[in-house]
């Protein structure tokens, strides 16, 4: 066995001592002055997996070789402002000849912003802060050139949130020079900073610190809201997602009758039209989601066909007895859409009546077009083919040779054998009817015999 000389043994010392230490992660920290009035503060944080070379310019966070990044507003007792932990989008440092930052340019931002100016809808967030009184002299890196240099001295944070409209949105909205409406939710600035690169410390880390949480998904509203009718209830459900929970809801331009309640939609409308409904929500944490819809609210229609005059009024006639709203129908002195046929010249109780038209929730139907046909002859022989009808029922409305029961017309004639218990010589409302007969081709009843007790 052969032992290695004294001189191999030094020498391998000597290789040991030539191979470099591992560079340790060096966390930096900027805190800055307090803003006017508030005293609120940035604080900035980067932790680097080196040192930064002295001299030397950076313009990105990749560049500076960051692990982690994060930016701050804080009170004057160091307690974070809800919302502003901020990552990182600008990042522009410079160093002095011992390594320390003595030029900078960081902003950090987030934002829920959807769609375009000036109906945009959403928050946004920004901190800055900028000291370049030397800021990359001498553009010693590609690409420096034509970046901020000179005594710029500020340090800001804002909260905007934007709205598709002024209307339903708190106290202070106003408009922007490009008609965009907006509330400033919070503003904090100090200019000049009077900083320096004393604002900054820097400390070796024995690992690097986690990165800051990524901010929360951004809202978002899903969901549809299918067409209304005047006068008829209406529900539709939109549905939040993203965010932190609860929602607060809003909607701007809805029909009237209808309102937006953790996230349902309804009502009974009361006005027709098509309406570009917004409808928005808000999570805990202030974060905005919004959708845009188009809502058409339409007049109910009303039609009917075969039914009989029960009475002529000024300008409007009643069928099968009046007892639903859709048997008013309204009509013009001279109506272009009436139809007379049959030597049929005005309206007269017992003629009969096909009709379409528009509903009105309080007046009945505005007929759009109505033919009016003679009263029919009716006879109690049973045409071929006709089915048999027999039934018991309450009446429920009469007319000139008619009564209505069981949701049934039942028409008769002078053919038609009539019998009456107690004292009653007539049909009226609330008897209670017997009646055989058959199945006229309008689907109404004629009647052979009929009792009423």
């Amino acid at each position: 066995m052969m032992w290695p000389t004294l001189n191999q043994c030094l020498r391998s010392v000597a290789l040991l001592a030539a191979v470099p230490a591992l560079a340790a992660p060096v966390t930096y920290t900027y805190t800055g002055p307090g803003f006017y009035a508030t005293g609120d503060r940035l604080v900035i944080s980067f932790t680097t997996s080196a040192p930064l070379a002295p001299n030397t310019s950076y313009i990105t966070q990749a560049s500076a070789n960051v692990t982690a990044s994060s930016l701050q507003v804080v009170n004057a007792a160091g307690v974070q402002l809800l919302n502003f932990n901020l990552p990182v989008q600008t990042f522009q440092i410079h160093t002095n000849a011992s390594g320390a930052i003595n030029a900078w340019d960081i902003l950090g931002g987030f934002n829920t912003l959807i769609g375009a100016a000036p109906a945009m809808v959403g928050i946004d967030r920004q901190a800055y802060t900028m000291n370049t009184m030397a800021f990359i002299p001498g553009s010693d890196i590609a690409g420096a050139t034509g970046l901020v240099t000179g005594a710029y001295m500020y340090d800001q944070a804002t909260e905007t949130q934007f709205y598709a409209s002024c209307s339903g949105a708190p106290a202070g909205c106003t408009l922007a020079g490009n008609g965009q409406p907006y509330v400033g939710n919070y503003g904090g600035i100090i200019n000049p900073s009077n900083t320096s690169g004393a604002n900054w410390t820097m400390a070796g880390v024995a690992t690097p610190p986690p990165p800051p949480p990524p901010p929360p998904a951004p809202v978002t509203v899903s969901g549809t809201l299918p067409g209304g009718t005047v006068g008829l209830p209406y529900t539709a459900s939109l549905t939040a997602a993203g965010g932190t929970a609860p929602y607060t809801w809003s909607a701007s331009n809805l029909p009237p009758g209808l309102s937006l309640n953790a996230g349902t939609l309804a009502g009974t409308p009361t006005a027709a039209g098509v309406y570009a409904v917004g409808a928005t929500a808000t999570d805990a944490r202030g974060s905005v989601g919004s959708a845009a819809y188009t809502l058409n609210i339409v007049n109910a229609t009303c039609s009917g066909s075969n039914a009989t005059i029960t009475s002529v009024g000024r300008n409007f006639i009643v069928v099968n007895g009046g007892l639903n709203l859709g048997d008013h129908i309204w009509y013009t002195p001279t109506p272009a859409g009436t139809t007379f046929t049959g030597g049929t010249t005005t309206f007269i109780a017992g003629e009969i009546v096909d009709w379409l038209g528009t509903m009105d929730p309080v007046a009945g139907c505005y007929a759009s077009s109505m033919t009016v046909k003679p009263a029919a002859t009716l006879s109690c022989t049973r045409p071929t083919g006709a089915r048999a009808s027999a039934g018991k029922a309450i009446v429920t409305a009469t007319g000139a040779g008619f009564v209505l029961a069981g949701g049934k017309r039942i028409d008769y004639a002078a053919c038609t054998v009539k019998q009456y218990g107690g004292s009653a010589t007539a049909p009226a409302v609330g008897d209670r009817l017997e009646w055989e007969g058959f199945l006229e081709t309008n689907g109404n009843v004629m009647s052979t015999r009929l009792t009423f007790n």
